[in-house]
């Protein structure tokens, strides 16, 4: 941005926090610059990636300098992930789950892309920006992972008679069933948390099924629940378990589950 030809520095701290209080102030008013609740959090996810290169690297990013740090800033977020790279607690702050395998590629691939819309905003409301935004390597090429595994029938049938030996893995299982046997994602079977258990009961029909609503189309859901499905959120007290919204997370717990 510029004022009487001078350029204003202008931190990525500071225009992403405008940014997300003017998605908050708009969410659910039908608004055309509205987005949804899930893209909220991931900016917001971002926003601390950011936060805590500036706290390790003691600096400030701005879009003069982000060109500079780019690559470095998902090399130090990776680091934090592993361990490796320790950031001072904060006061009322949960301890920081440690991830040996690091960030997962598809997270940082989020990071990235919102990164680069941020970025064209930024150039819209005429701030100078450093990156290229049509440069493609921005973007982390997506991997497959070194070990693809697919569960049969079968293997469902062994998970779901397994007895875990942790709550933590117990919380993998109850995920490979509810999502196997309902077909939904992750963000999907996060919006059932909270939701109660609902009965068919029309011409000669009856099933037990739950409701959402996706949050980032707006599409009503009625997922009937098998048997396992259903197990799983009686057994924890009417809903289902606070599943991590993390895909990292998530994987991990499946992949210790799967050696146990």
């Amino acid at each position: 941005m510029r004022n009487d030809g001078v350029q204003k520095i202008v931190t990525l701290v500071n225009y992403i926090e405008k940014r997300l209080e003017v998605y908050n102030s708009i969410k659910g008013t039908g608004d055309a610059r509205a987005i949804s609740q899930n893209t909220i959090q991931n900016i917001h996810s971002l926003l601390m990636v950011i936060k805590n290169y500036e706290e390790v690297k003691d600096t400030v990013v701005t879009f003069i300098n982000l060109k500079d740090v780019y690559s470095d800033l998902w090399s130090v977020a990776d680091g934090i992930v592993k361990g490796k790279i320790a950031l001072a607690k904060k006061d009322g702050e949960r301890k920081r789950r440690v991830n040996i395998h690091g960030i997962a590629t598809n997270t940082i691939i989020n990071y990235q892309t919102h990164l680069r819309d941020i970025c064209r905003d930024a150039i819209n409301d005429g701030i100078d920006v450093s990156l290229s935004v049509t440069n493609l390597k921005l973007i982390h090429n997506l991997q497959t992972s070194s070990k693809q595994y697919s569960i049969n029938n079968e293997d469902l049938l062994t998970i779901y008679h397994h007895t875990p030996s942790t709550p933590r893995l117990q919380i993998a299982k109850d995920y490979i069933i509810f999502s196997s046997l309902s077909g939904m994602r992750l963000q999907s079977v996060l919006e059932v948390v909270g939701n109660p258990i609902e009965k068919y009961n029309r011409d000669g029909k009856m099933f037990d099924y739950v409701h959402t609503v996706q949050s980032k189309t707006g599409t009503e859901c009625h997922t009937p629940l098998f048997k396992p499905a259903k197990e799983v959120i009686v057994r924890n007290g009417g809903t289902l378990p606070n599943f991590s919204k993390y895909h990292s997370t998530i994987n991990t717990q499946i992949k210790d589950l799967f050696k146990e």
